[in-house]
């Protein structure tokens, strides 16, 4: 049964608070706090289930996806570690947290892919020239 929503986001995104309180009752909702990724397992596999997250207050299975939100990840504080390894920290938890997002083949609002050609002004120009508006 496909039955949870996935939200990555972080952990002070108010928006996401309003959310999940006014829908709560409605949807099954599964918080990813990507600002506080060591509180999470990730675990991938090849099999049923491809990927799943833990926590302490519940889980959530790729295989059992409603869809997905994600909203406004943030990196976890990194100053635990040297800085010269902060680059490649940063860009293996990025692949790690898109990955998640991009694997999902259910409904998913704002993908990572999507908001990165969204962002690129080059694919602005040829889109606004395509449709007229340039």
């Amino acid at each position: 049964m496909l039955n949870k929503i996935l939200i990555v986001t972080s952990s002070y995104d108010l928006t996401v608070d309003y959310i999940i309180e006014k829908y709560g009752e409605e949807h099954n909702f599964f918080r990813m706090n990507t600002d506080k990724l060591s509180e999470y397992e990730v675990c991938v596999h090849n099999y049923n289930d491809f990927w799943e997250i833990k926590d302490k207050y519940g889980e959530i299975q790729s295989n059992k996806l409603k869809a997905v939100y994600y909203r406004k990840p943030v990196l976890p504080d990194l100053g635990a570690y040297e800085p010269h390894y902060h680059n490649l920290m940063a860009k293996e938890i990025l692949t790690l947290i898109e990955g998640i997002v991009e694997s999902c083949d259910r409904r998913c609002l704002s993908k990572p892919s999507v908001l990165k050609r969204a962002d690129n002004k080059i694919l602005q120009l040829k889109l606004a020239k395509e449709v007229g508006f340039v």
